[in-house]
């Protein structure tokens, strides 16, 4: 109680410094005021209390961050010693916050985490941001309100990962919309190759709307595939192999589970570059995006693709399709963006909008389709050299040819296609 009353008295004073004076003296009696109130907090482990005043003393400057390391040093082994310490490592991110936000953030972690939540989901909005406690991973999420991008369905932000030792940045992805199929599949895939790998995948109901809210944490990444092609950036014939690379492992890991993913575009890679004066020095790629990845075995008749202009010739006709189909089909759009990746352009077919039209029959619309297929494919076949004269380009133009053959069953695996790029990547 009579913490209380000081607490009020306290922060009656710091309203009335204005009216008072700022002089040393009367500065001094406040942050002597501070702490002593603060040490009352530490010493009953009245930590959400001790977060929100802190909070609004730093905000105030009645207290400083040298203040508080004083006060931690009077107990190093305290539960605010390991929060203050861990405030300044959370600082060093690139998160847009300064140490003296993070320090209350970093109280109400360590308390929550002292508190072994254990399987119970937990969030709250306080300092200005909104901290999640997923019991799934055990992990602490401080989000942040800076946008990375947004898609059809999902909002994009990062987050910040608590931990004391190795605090990191993720992206974020919330959305209201039922995306359970992409959440199931990224658990089943979880861990394998060059897919985009979620660190945390959570759900609740928000407390006012009452809505379903989901929410996927992944790292985060350069950019994607699209943006390199967008913005013509020059890759080496080695970078384009190792994306390339990259990509086939993907998706042949996740053939090999039974899973197909229905929406290869380019936008649907990420891509991680080191860049060293201003050139990009190393790359990698993961397939990213799994809200349409569903196991093989449901996917008859289903759409085929997110991006029409990544259909192959079958898709015309999905209600004759199998699930097993769609791993052919899957890979001939593979094929569409590996096309994009070597020629830096992307194919003719693809660009051409009249097989589209809805005013057209079916079967037109599919002929059209199949014949610019065949005539670009030609017209890239006769340029090649003998195959006797062959060096690494062919070989990779070779199988792109094999990917995107109009001809599902002539059309190469996803398991040769890792293979022989395997094979250019080692002569």
């Amino acid at each position: 109680m009579q913490s209380l009353r000081t607490l009020a008295i306290f922060f009656s004073l710091l309203g009335s410094i204005s009216l008072l004076g700022t002089g040393p003296r009367v500065i001094e009696k406040h942050k002597e005021d501070a702490i002593k109130l603060f040490r009352t907090y530490i010493q009953s482990e009245n930590w959400n209390n001790l977060a929100k005043d802190i909070a609004r003393g730093l905000h105030k400057k009645a207290v400083s961050i040298q203040d508080l390391e004083t006060l931690a040093a009077e107990n190093p082994s305290s539960l605010f010693a390991t929060a203050l310490t861990s405030a300044k490592r959370l600082a060093t991110c690139k998160t847009g916050l300064k140490e003296h936000d993070l320090v209350p953030i970093a109280i109400l972690a360590e308390s929550t985490i002292a508190c072994k939540p254990g399987k119970q989901f937990w969030e709250s909005k306080e300092f200005g941001t909104e901290l999640q406690y997923d019991p799934e991973t055990n992990f602490f999420f401080i989000h942040l309100d800076k946008p990375l991008g947004e898609g059809r369905k999902k909002i994009v932000t990062k987050t910040l990962r608590y931990d004391r030792e190795n605090p990191e940045l993720f992206a974020r992805g919330t959305t209201t919309f039922n995306i359970k199929d992409e959440m199931d599949a990224m658990r089943a895939l979880k861990g394998l190759p060059c897919l985009l790998e979620a660190k945390a995948l959570m759900t609740h109901k928000d407390p006012k709307s009452h809505k379903k809210i989901s929410t996927i944490v992944t790292p985060i990444y350069s950019g994607a595939l699209q943006d390199i092609f967008d913005k013509n950036i020059k890759l080496s014939f080695k970078q384009k192999l190792k994306i390339a690379h990259d990509i086939m492992q993907g998706i042949t890991a996740m053939q090999a589970k039974g899973y197909v993913h229905r929406d290869l575009g380019a936008r649907n890679y990420f891509y991680q570059a080191t860049i060293s004066k201003k050139k990009i020095t190393d790359i990698s790629a993961v397939v990213a995006d799994m809200g349409r990845t569903i196991p093989a075995s449901d996917a008859a008749k289903k759409p085929v693709q997110g991006n029409s202009s990544y259909i192959s010739p079958e898709g015309f006709f999905r209600s004759k399709m199998k699930g097993n189909h769609y791993y052919q089909s899957d890979l001939f759009a593979v094929g569409c963006v590996f096309w994009e990746l070597y020629f830096e352009k992307p194919a003719a077919w693809r660009k051409v909008r009249a097989y589209k039209k809805e005013e057209l029959p079916i079967k037109e619309r599919f002929q059209l389709h199949l014949s610019l297929i065949q005539k670009e494919r030609a017209d890239v076949q006769k340029d090649l050299p003998k195959p006797s004269k062959f060096g690494a380009k062919e070989h990779f133009i070779t199988l792109i040819l094999k990917m995107t053959d109009p001809n599902p069953r002539k059309r190469c695996t996803a398991k040769k296609a890792l293979a022989e790029i395997e094979s250019i990547i080692k002569a």
